[in-house]
């Protein structure tokens, strides 16, 4: 989707948006209203509340993508920080196998015009870099 030569396919999109749509549903049903019937729950809160969040992110990705909406370095940044703070790890360790793909989407959403002049491998390459940059060595 992100990197053939063709435009984003329209039913791929809308199917991808309804499972986002879903998964922000059950996120916030289970933060808003299960835990406080089941106290049991507490500790599945934040990863809904994470779930929910991730969700209406790559909605708002996803819909940036297929309208063919270009966005600024500065938002690139801003919600690459924003996956960064939703992919830490809580008390449950639960990780959200979704986000390393929306990494690559923002990446794509913001710079859709420049990666058209670009060759599918190049840009996945290009995009993967700027997602995924190395990390850097702590100093102990």
């Amino acid at each position: 989707m992100l990197f053939g030569k063709t435009a984003p396919d329209a039913s791929l999109s809308d199917t991808l948006n309804q499972q986002l749509k879903t998964w922000a549903a059950l996120g916030q049903t289970v933060a808003k209203q299960l835990v406080s019937q089941t106290p049991a729950l507490k500790d599945a809160e934040p990863v809904a509340l994470a779930l929910t969040n991730t969700a209406v992110l790559g909605q708002d990705l996803l819909a940036a993508w297929t309208s063919h909406q270009t966005r600024s370095a500065d938002w690139v940044k801003e919600q690459l920080d924003a996956l960064q703070r939703l992919d830490q790890r809580g008390p449950a360790a639960v990780v959200l196998p979704i986000i390393p793909s929306l990494k690559l989407l923002v990446v794509s959403v913001g710079d859709q015009d420049k990666h058209s002049t670009l060759s599918p491998e190049a840009r996945r390459a290009l995009v993967r870099q700027i997602a995924f940059p190395p990390k850097e060595p702590s100093g102990h």
